[in-house]
């Protein structure tokens, strides 16, 4: 019995409906009935590419950023995907638009509420001023930043804290009090 190109053509369709009732997404390679293995997209440049089939019949690969269509090769390498999206200006605009959410607490007591959202950009200097200012008015040793425990805390709070030096932290506490002292002794001549 000699096989037709429509019994081909049935049994790919059998076999892909086979494999789409039984949900057979996870097989790393199948072997097609011509002989051509269609392989899982395992590329991290699918995320951010869609596969389009043009009318013509040929496969493209479109940016999900910019819409570009680029063609996906017999291959099916994804060099030149990747490429694009190094170079892609509206996937980079996205990139940079990108800002952390942050809930800023209010520091009064009787604040009931847990804060507002806001966009979060981390602020070395602002985190150093906070932490003079805590060692005044709690009157904790410049070594507190030093320590261990002190340092886990603000670190586990933000990955992008930078640990310093004792010495440091006692140029910021001298800091911090002479501008408090100018503060008091304009509020005096008033």
């Amino acid at each position: 019995m000699r096989m037709t190109h429509n019994d081909v053509n049935e049994i790919d369709e059998e076999v892909e409906k086979w494999t789409n009732e039984n949900q057979v997404d996870d097989i790393e390679e199948v072997d097609d009935v011509i002989g051509i293995n269609k392989r899982k997209k395992r590329s991290k440049v699918w995320d951010e590419f869609k596969e389009v089939i043009l009318p013509t019949g040929k496969k493209k690969g479109e940016c999900v950023h910019c819409k570009k269509q680029l063609l996906i090769g017999v291959t099916r390498a994804t060099t030149q995907f990747k490429r694009h999206l190094d170079r892609c200006a509206a996937r980079i605009r996205a990139i940079k638009k990108q800002k952390i959410l942050h809930i800023e607490n209010s520091f009064s007591q009787s604040s009931q509420d847990g804060g507002m959202l806001t966009t979060f950009k981390y602020n070395h200097q602002k985190v150093r001023e906070i932490i003079a200012h805590y060692i005044l008015i709690n009157e904790k040793s410049f070594s507190i930043v030093e320590e261990f425990g002190f340092n886990l805390i603000l670190k586990s709070m933000s990955p992008f804290f930078v640990k310093y030096s004792r010495a440091t932290t006692r140029n910021d506490v001298i800091q911090v009090y002479e501008r408090e002292k100018k503060i008091e002794e304009c509020f005096k001549g008033h």
